[in-house]
């Protein structure tokens, strides 16, 4: 296992700015995942670390050591990468092999680790067949099985699942979960889906624009994001935002008025924003509660739309007259008939609340 420090690290393509002054500790044994829009330097920083890409300014240490002026095979890193990069024409055996040789491992010890690999991964049966009489998640097995042989002390991955359709990605990304646990190294993985760094990742790094936003578990990026973009990134279906103005404030709730006069409450402390202030108005669809029209009601909507997706449905509201949105998750049986008014309650403890810069507000209630 490993421990990996970036430190002031920054990476430019000309005059881009890909990665901007990373700061950042990866402990032994985490699994850590770089998620964000494409272009947000995810694969970037990744390469970074492997030694695939220079360093502009800044540097890499994994276990106290400075690698950053080492070449790839020198850090103790094996990666996996989108594309499989097997060679074609060798054998599973050979593609496995391969590096092994290169390092002077003698043929009993390669033998004996591709061995105990191939089972691991279920691959046994694999290991005489050319990459061409493979299938995708086989091809990923078999590339993730070639970076496991090495024994590394950090395993990188970048995007592994991007090529699979959705229920192989599900079931590589239940063997990748399990082998982390097996071999108990340090991993970091890239992609662009939030739903794969949730299950997988006990750190999530969350990017934009080359620049750290977030650093935190899952259900702190969840519950608590530091701001708007953290919190429409994370989650599916992403939080609700509606525009607004601060009212009123006092410790611990936040009193904001919607452009059409409707008035909401967060169990938020914003008082150190000037009366009338432009803020953001955030919900989790899970929050949104959905009953009859009347008085104690938050807002009348309209159900638009329902998507049933079995466990649970979404329902999208609208407000007639306005641009206003909302989707509430609800259970089966709970849907309100279509294009029929409805009262939407949204709860001050649910409430997130964002300035005019789109950072977060402390909230006073946990999740």
């Amino acid at each position: 296992m490993s421990r990996i420090s970036l430190t002031g690290v920054s990476k430019r393509f000309g005059k881009v700015d890909a990665v901007r002054s990373v700061e950042l500790t990866v402990e032994e044994g985490e699994f850590c995942c770089f998620v964000g829009p494409s272009g947000c330097g995810k694969s970037t920083l990744l390469r970074l670390i492997a030694g695939l890409e220079d360093l502009s300014a800044g540097e890499i240490r994994i276990n106290d050591r400075r690698v950053d002026h080492l070449p790839p095979a020198a850090r103790g890193v094996a990666m996996v990468f989108q594309s499989y990069a097997l060679y074609p024409h060798m054998t599973v055996y050979q593609n496995m092999a391969f590096g092994l040789q290169q390092a002077g491992l003698g043929q009993a010890a390669i033998h004996e680790r591709i061995a105990a690999t191939a089972k691991m991964l279920q691959i046994e049966t694999l290991l005489e067949r050319l990459p061409k009489q493979l299938s995708g998640g086989q091809r990923q097995r078999v590339a993730i099985g070639r970076a496991i042989v090495r024994q590394p002390g950090v395993f990188l991955f970048d995007e592994p699942l991007s090529n699979l359709d959705a229920a192989l990605r599900q079931q590589t990304r239940i063997e990748i979960a399990r082998l982390h646990q097996r071999l108990g190294s340090t991993m970091i993985y890239v992609t662009h889906d939030q739903t794969e760094a949730m299950t997988l990742a006990n750190k999530i790094v969350v990017l934009r624009d080359g620049s750290v936003e977030q650093v935190g578990d899952p259900m702190t990026l969840y519950h608590h994001p530091a701001n708007q973009f953290v919190a429409g990134f994370i989650g599916s279906p992403p939080m609700n935002f509606l525009a607004a103005r601060l009212a009123a404030a006092v410790p611990g709730r936040a009193e904001c008025r919607l452009a059409a006069g409707e008035t909401l409450h967060a169990g938020v402390d914003a008082q150190q924003l000037p009366a009338n202030s432009a803020v953001t108005l955030g919900i989790r669809p899970e929050h949104v509660a959905i009953g009859e029209p009347g008085p104690h009601a938050g807002l009348i909507m309209q159900a638009a739309l329902c998507e049933r997706l079995g466990d649970h449905s979404l329902v999208l509201l609208t407000a007639p007259g306005s641009d206003v949105e909302l989707t509430a998750k609800v259970t089966p049986g709970d849907e309100p008939a279509m294009d029929r008014q409805v009262g939407v309650r949204l709860p001050a403890e649910h409430c997130h609340l964002f300035d005019a810069s789109g950072l977060a507000l402390s909230r006073m209630v946990s999740t």
